[in-house]
């Protein structure tokens, strides 16, 4: 059984996902995937009206960890339609990355290759 992650986790990781701009998807296919409503999802990440429901809780975090292993991305069917899906194998993306890490001597620059959808890491901003 996979991990479910916390409430705090989620949202954090789902604010990080929404600044990104080259994820390749919007967030409404993302709550189309997790089998969410759109709206719900919205009042609760962005709004902060509402609250998660243990099983909005489960669906979220399989969606954000199947994103960051690579069972899942964006895709494309036969007449162009986008959607957030499942794909045969699974395969993460990776790009290039350079960025900013702060240690215990000061800040470094990390560079290499990083997990395109791999939100767990806090950012420098937060």
């Amino acid at each position: 059984m996979d991990t479910v992650l916390t409430k705090e986790e989620i949202i954090r990781r789902c604010d990080a996902m929404r600044k990104n701009r080259r994820k390749g998807f919007s967030m409404k296919m993302f709550a189309e995937f997790a089998c969410m409503n759109y709206r719900h999802f919205e009042a609760v990440l962005r709004d902060r009206k509402d609250t998660f429901t243990e099983t909005s809780q489960r669906k979220l975090s399989r969606a954000l960890l199947a994103l960051e292993r690579g069972e899942a991305g964006p895709r494309i069917d036969i007449l162009g339609n986008r959607f957030v899906g499942y794909h045969p194998k699974a395969k993460p993306v990776y790009r290039r990355s350079m960025s900013l890490e702060k240690t215990g001597d000061g800040f470094k620059i990390s560079i290499g290759l990083r997990n395109k959808y791999d939100f767990s890491k806090p950012r420098l901003d937060d």
